[in-house]
């Protein structure tokens, strides 16, 4: 099964507002599947618990357990660390790096995972 390539992937310069890439009136697939697992992560990321029709399973709870008043840092990097080992594409997380500033109400988040076939992925400031 391919992925349908959203634009931005593969190019960090690009803005990630994922959109679907439509070249010369076509839809573009994945070739790479080190864009392939980026684009999982930063899609899996990105979704808000419910948010998808087709699987309301799927996505992190932000609105119930990440932009709450009195903010547990520990089960916040506790829901990240399970979303990024569960994409398919991950074997391992080397690294997770999660800062949050509860006087401005900010955080960023940095990561090194090992994908199925050896390359590193590294995610900043979500």
């Amino acid at each position: 099964m391919s992925d349908l390539k959203l634009t931005g992937t593969g190019n960090p310069a690009l803005n990630y507002d994922n959109d679907l890439l439509i070249e010369s009136g076509d839809l573009v697939f994945m070739e790479d599947p080190q864009d392939a697992v980026e684009q999982s992560l930063r899609t899996t990321l990105r979704s808000f618990f419910g948010e998808w029709f087709l699987d309301e399973s799927k996505g992190l709870p932000y609105t119930q357990s990440i932009f709450v008043k009195g903010v547990n840092a520990q089960a916040i990097e506790a829901l990240y660390v399970e979303a990024i080992i569960n994409d398919p594409g991950v074997v391992r997380l080397d690294r997770l790096n999660l800062s949050i500033d509860t006087a401005s109400r900010t955080g960023t988040l940095g990561f090194k995972a090992i994908t199925l076939n050896g390359t590193i992925v590294f995610q900043e400031a979500l």
